[in-house]
């Protein structure tokens, strides 16, 4: 089957144009895989801070009963 060359330009161009559409959807959907990674991420990183706060306070509580109590500290 033989084509013309304004076939043959069109054909290799509507193969780079599918290529393109594929490689910006395979984009779109590891950008938005990313963006629910980092979100959980950032989620963890929070609680984790939260925790370290609450620990401090509990220390801090402990250590201001310890000096109200009269033990040296």
């Amino acid at each position: 089957m033989k084509f013309s060359f304004g076939r043959k330009i069109l054909l290799g161009y509507g193969i780079i144009i599918l290529l393109m559409v594929g490689s910006i959807g395979l984009g779109a959907y590891y950008i938005l895989r990313l963006e629910s990674a980092s979100q959980a991420i950032l989620r963890d990183n929070y609680e984790s801070i939260r925790a370290a706060e609450n620990m401090i306070d509990a220390i801090e509580l402990q250590d201001g009963s310890m000096k109200w109590a009269g033990h040296p500290a």
